[in-house]
């Protein structure tokens, strides 16, 4: 397959990025090279902070060219892969993610044949740490409702009437599910280098600022990999998993808020109206489950979530004005509920039995 344009230059970059772990790096690689486009067409990027002497032959053996980094934030090295990166097209896929058959032949086709569209999310299939697919259960509600209303295409001049559905299906979900034109990816890369978390959601807002089209598709098309070290998960009655996940959301919120500014200063407004129910919805979760007692600035952050959100948002996640304000009144016992009701969602989404 030739690039688009005609020139020598691959078709699609994927950018594997990994940060000390080994164990599931070369199956990530083999899933791309495994993939239905000639080795020319697709260029393999791995951005990581280590050498290994046994792993690294072997990726050499697969054609993926090393980029190694002591630079520690995912988007430093999303960054650096995306500089130099030499295809229009960049997709992306964290160590312990894979791909499934076909995945880049097709994104290549979806962006030859649309040049406005400037992003795609596809669909994921969720597996154990041993590739195990999982149950329905492990899934959240965005996928159903992205199921039930089919591929989801907005453009710029589209977008104020699909903020609802944009706002119920998670379009900024999973970096190894997303592609988009690398002049979109590369923006702002002085801020992106900086970003420890969030670079997923960076990446949607850029594509918006750049008042291009954005594709969600619930096709499956990536293997999401659910293990211990998800730091999205809350084992039951395990502190140092709580821990974990509050230092990650910490650490998202930290992320998001440049994006936030971004999308205040260069709009359009649609893309302020997601991004700040995204930031305050968080916030509001983050200072139930942190327990933070201060009540002035959760009523600010319930306020600023409920002027932004679309309604359909607003119906769809009445969980949070439900914790927020229940922490209000009760804090303490709201916040114990609330990492509770979090950790035994956690056991249905990694298909783990109960403690």
């Amino acid at each position: 397959m030739a690039a688009p344009g005609g020139d020598d230059r691959p078709a699609i970059t994927v950018i594997v990025t990994a940060h000390d772990r080994r164990e599931f790096l070369l199956e990530a690689v083999r899933s791309v090279v495994a993939q239905e486009m000639a080795p020319a067409a697709c260029e393999i990027l791995v951005v990581k902070n280590f050498s290994d002497p046994e792993l690294d032959p072997a990726l050499d053996a697969l054609g993926a060219l090393r980029i190694e980094t002591d630079l520690v934030p995912l988007g430093a090295k999303i960054a650096l892969g995306v500089a130099r990166a030499r295809a229009d097209i960049v997709t992306f896929l964290e160590d312990d993610d894979t791909y499934l058959p076909g995945r880049l032949a097709r994104l290549a086709d979806q962006f030859r044949q649309d040049r406005s569209l400037g992003y795609v999310r596809n669909g994921e299939r969720r597996v154990d740490a041993a590739g195990h697919e999982l149950a329905a259960s492990a899934y959240g509600p965005e996928r159903a409702v992205l199921v039930r209303m089919g591929p989801l295409r907005v453009t710029s001049e589209g977008l104020p009437a699909h903020l609802g559905p944009l706002s119920q299906v998670a379009p900024d979900f999973n970096l190894s599910c997303i592609a988009l034109r690398r002049e979109i990816a590369g923006k702002d890369a002085s801020i992106l280098q900086g970003l420890e978390a969030a670079v997923d959601s960076f990446l949607f807002y850029a594509a918006l600022r750049a008042r291009a089209t954005v594709l969600v598709d619930p096709t499956p098309e990536t293997q999401y990999r659910v293990h211990g070290s998800n730091a999205s998960l809350i084992a039951p009655s395990t502190d140092e998993s709580l821990q974990r996940n509050l230092a990650y959301v910490q650490r998202f919120l930290r992320g998001f808020a440049p994006t936030l500014e971004l999308c205040e200063r260069e709009g359009p407004d649609g893309a302020r109206r997601l991004a700040r129910a995204a930031f305050y919805g968080t916030r509001v979760l983050f200072r139930v489950a942190s327990d933070d007692r201060d009540r002035a600035s959760l009523r600010a952050d319930l306020r600023a979530y409920w002027r932004a959100a679309p309604w359909a948002l607003r119906r769809a996640r009445k969980d949070i004005p439900y914790w927020g304000w229940s922490h209000a009144l009760l804090p303490g016992g709201a916040a114990a509920r609330y990492r509770r009701r979090r950790s035994e969602e956690s056991v249905r989404q990694s298909g783990r039995s109960p403690a």
